[in-house]
């Protein structure tokens, strides 16, 4: 059964935050496309994703320059159609990229499908399904294109929608502002009296209510 731009639209409607409509749009792909990982990201970041491990996240965040250098001829062809291109597609060789080295092969990746959403000519949404055995078909990448304008106006949306800060107490914004100082935990902690694993925690949190990976990208949200 092939996605509808409809069922996007009510995805997008009924969604009270876009990590909200992220989360629920990868599982509509899952149902309809399939892959073995996936992610739905912003300019400001990743906001859902499916069998990424945290700590994959928080590398691809700290590499997110070296990596995008290395994935641009991908980006381009997703432009030059109608906003999705298969990697092993375009690039003729990958076994030398950071990106495949670092990030695909460890998980067994053979095929990565960058989606890209625009609007008025700027890209407002960017999805990665990733599959570890058989290519995406040209009925996967048709579905996507089909709805890939409602995704990228649900995108847009809710991201004017949602304050960058994502409502923050105060402690939550004294947690941000000594990472941006580039403490460690225990500085922290010392600054604050608490301990390492209770500033740890708080971090945590913090990231989930962002949906962030990790400091560097809360850091680059929040700029």
């Amino acid at each position: 059964m092939t996605l509808r731009l409809g069922e996007v639209a009510e995805l997008a409607s009924n969604s009270a935050s876009l990590r909200e409509f992220s989360a629920s749009l990868l599982a509509a792909w899952g149902r309809h496309v399939g892959f073995d990982v996936a992610m739905h990201a912003t300019e400001h970041g990743v906001h859902a994703a499916v069998g990424v491990s945290p700590r994959d996240l928080e590398k691809m965040a700290a590499n997110n320059d070296a990596y995008a250098r290395e994935l641009m001829p991908v980006k381009r062809a997703a432009l030059a159609q109608r906003g999705v291109a298969i990697d092993s597609q375009v690039l003729t060789s990958r076994r030398g990229l950071r990106y495949y080295v670092e990030v695909m092969a460890p998980e067994g990746g053979e095929h990565a499908l960058l989606a890209l959403g625009t609007m008025g000519g700027r890209i407002v949404s960017m999805s990665t399904l990733g599959r570890t055995g058989s290519c995406f078909s040209r009925a996967d990448v048709a579905a996507i294109e089909a709805v890939l304008p409602v995704v990228a106006l649900g995108t847009a949306a809710l991201e004017r929608a949602a304050p960058r800060d994502g409502g923050l107490r105060a402690r939550e914004r004294e947690l941000v502002d000594y990472v941006a100082l580039g403490l460690t935990n225990a500085q922290i902690a010392s600054a604050l009296g608490l301990s390492p694993r209770t500033v740890r925690n708080q971090l945590s949190r913090l990231y989930a209510k962002l949906g962030v990976a990790g400091r560097a990208e809360m850091i680059a949200r929040l700029r």
